[in-house]
């Protein structure tokens, strides 16, 4: 049964909206119906018309039902097959299907449609501002390609615009990889830079070697092949050891043998790196005592109530000075016969000692580096009277009465006969019973 007149029946379709409306029979026209049909699935339609449950003799009719214009609010951007993860400097490809306000995809198969007045953008970019450029291609119907290109590794958001309105899902990001690793770009961290404690002489060292590409992307993944050499070859015993930490970085291990400038030349995948040669200076080691030497005429002899003095300098276990201070070395004199007056740290690895004798005769001095004697210590100081007699020389000898034991040598100073001290040592080896 149709609708009473001046009423409206809606029957309820899955594919589409029909309202039947009736205008009842006057003398001059009879009773009309009026069927309102409203498509929601873009496809052929058939449209049946019965009364009474009797088809018209012409029904049913066959409706093309074609898109409607794009919405912004239900067409879709998503990643290409194959372009989950986009490589920096390369293109990421993005399809973005159109669709109509009812979900239909937008086709261009007929002559009204409506892509010829559709207008298709999209913008991308990072969270730290990093802009990429997007090129914006028509693939036919429905779909539109967004190629998206960014030189910084990371994360970028797409997001496209349907004549001016942007798509109601949120943007669609885009991983963005390194690329593969460019020697030239590569650099070195760790031995001697200014945050890095200083390189040692004879302590193992290391330094790190960061791969990446040709937009400067710190690569994320190993396998490269990393050669190391040292120049020159003497500076390190062995060559050094390259290891791969498997996220790009790769540490190179060498122990340094020599104090000074030596350079690290570094290859990737046969090319030289970016950041080689890498100059490195080596610092002598730790202060040892067994290889610390002391020097200056206050340990060859002295006038008693003169100032006497000598300097020690700290050494590493290979024998090289150090350049700096803060060693722990002290001065002991035994009995009473002479004391020490200034012991000063120089800041140049040397150390400055001045003392002063009260009684003529032979007196020790014990020079320590870290409770431990350096090489000479104690030393034996030969104190002369400043009223001894004059002669050629004035040798005083350790033992009583001017002996000493067979093939026992003694170092003096060598004075003149008026007392003043020479630059002159004696060593003097002396046979039994002879004399001087």
């Amino acid at each position: 049964l149709g609708p009473a007149s001046g009423d409206a029946l809606h029957l309820p379709w899955q594919d589409a909206r029909v309202e039947v409306t009736a205008e009842g029979a006057t003398a001059d026209r009879p009773a009309a119906f009026a069927v309102h049909y409203v498509a929601r699935r873009a496809c052929p339609h058939l449209v049946h018309i019965s009364i009474l449950g009797t088809p018209l003799p012409n029904s049913p009719w066959q409706v093309q039902v074609v898109p409607g214009t794009p919405a912004a609010r239900f067409s879709a951007l998503r990643l290409a097959p194959g372009h989950a993860v986009a490589v920096a400097g390369q293109a990421a490809m993005l399809l973005l299907r159109l669709r109509d306000a009812e979900g239909n995809p937008i086709v261009s198969a007929h002559d009204d449609s409506p892509l010829e007045s559709v207008r298709v953008h999209a913008e991308a970019g990072s969270d730290d501002g990093v802009d990429a450029s997007v090129h914006v291609q028509h693939a036919g119907n429905d779909t539109w390609h967004v190629a998206v290109t960014q030189f910084r590794a990371g994360t970028t958001r797409v997001a496209a615009y349907v004549s001016g309105e942007r798509l109601h899902e949120p943007p669609t990001e885009v991983v963005v990889e390194p690329g593969p690793t460019h020697p030239p770009e590569c650099v070195v961290a760790g031995a001697d830079a200014q945050d890095e404690p200083a390189v040692r002489v004879g302590v193992h060292t290391s330094v790190v070697l960061h791969t990446r590409d040709r937009f400067g992307n710190r690569r994320t993944q190993g396998g490269d092949v990393v050669t190391a050499s040292v120049v020159p070859e003497i500076s390190s015993p062995a060559p050094p050891r390259v290891s791969d930490a498997g996220n790009g970085s790769y540490r190179v291990a060498f122990v340094p043998r020599a104090v000074g400038e030596i350079v690290l030349r570094l290859r990737v995948n046969g090319e030289p790196a970016g950041a080689s040669p890498h100059l490195v200076t080596v610092h002598p080691g730790a202060a040892d005592a067994s290889k610390s030497t002391a020097t200056g005429k206050g340990l060859v002899g002295l006038i008693i109530h003169e100032l006497g003095s000598f300097v020690v300098q700290a050494r590493d276990s290979d024998g090289n000075p150090l350049r700096k201070g803060g060693a722990l070395v002290d001065v002991l004199i035994g009995g009473g016969a002479a004391r020490v007056m200034d012991l000063r740290d120089q800041g140049n690895g040397t150390y400055h000692c001045s003392f002063l004798a009260f009684v003529p005769g032979y007196f020790e001095i014990h020079v320590r580096m870290g409770g431990l004697h350096i090489v000479g210590s104690p030393f034996h100081i030969p104190v002369l009277d400043e009223h001894a007699p004059p002669g050629p020389l004035a040798l005083p000898l350790p033992l009583g009465g001017g002996r000493a034991a067979a093939d026992d040598a003694h170092a003096a100073s060598v004075r003149s006969a008026d007392g003043s001290p020479s630059d002159n040592v004696v060593a003097l080896a002396l046979a039994a019973g002879a004399a001087v």
